[in-house]
């Protein structure tokens, strides 16, 4: 059952045992990994993002902080030339209330994981009114489009500033963690 206030295809699972993650972070250290890492058109691909909290005094910490999928990968060719583009499927609407009820505590060295599902298509679905063929990587309300049939390098990337929208729903003596996390990349290969 997927929480309420969270879109189609993420979830939320607290983990409580602990490992060494890669990350170029202070307090927060993020690692990203797939369900494996060859794909074609027609699949699906499970990231999941972990977050684990390396400091030594709990953090308040939203998963999801940013408004559309395409926001939490940074996705590159590892050969190769052409850009990935990120397409937003319209402007998503959030009930700040509800979100920040997905609000969670990590207590030092706990870890809390993120699964985001992606489907790999040749088109995007009909409501984005855009018919262009071509390869595409497909997340909740967005979708990238793949220059190309390579491996490509996928980061996990996660900001969560101090203005943001779930703050003001939150009580006086939680607030969320602010600063930038970006991790170490993997590697998923879509063939033809």
């Amino acid at each position: 059952m997927r929480p309420q206030g969270i879109a189609p295809g993420l979830a939320l699972i607290v983990l409580l045992s602990s490992s060494t993650a890669n990350t170029m972070a202070t307090e927060i250290a993020l690692r990203l990994h797939t369900d494996r890492q060859q794909y074609r058109i027609g699949d699906r691909i499970t990231f999941t993002i972990v977050f684990k909290n390396v400091s030594t005094r709990p953090l308040w910490l939203l998963p999801q902080s940013e408004t559309c999928g395409v926001d939490a990968l940074l996705v590159k060719p590892v050969k190769g030339h052409g850009a990935v583009e990120k397409i937003r499927f319209g402007l998503p609407s959030f009930a700040w209330d509800e979100l920040s009820r997905e609000v969670v505590k990590l207590e030092p060295q706990q870890r809390v994981a993120r699964h985001l599902v992606a489907e790999i298509e040749s088109r995007l679905p009909p409501d984005y009114g855009d018919q262009r063929r071509g390869l595409y990587l497909i997340v909740p309300a967005s979708a990238l489009r793949l220059p190309q049939f390579v491996p490509y390098e996928v980061r996990a990337v996660f900001h969560s500033s101090a203005n943001h929208p779930v703050n003001a729903y939150l009580p006086p003596t939680k607030k969320l963690w602010t600063g930038d996390v970006l991790s170490e990349p993997v590697i998923i290969d879509i063939a033809e």
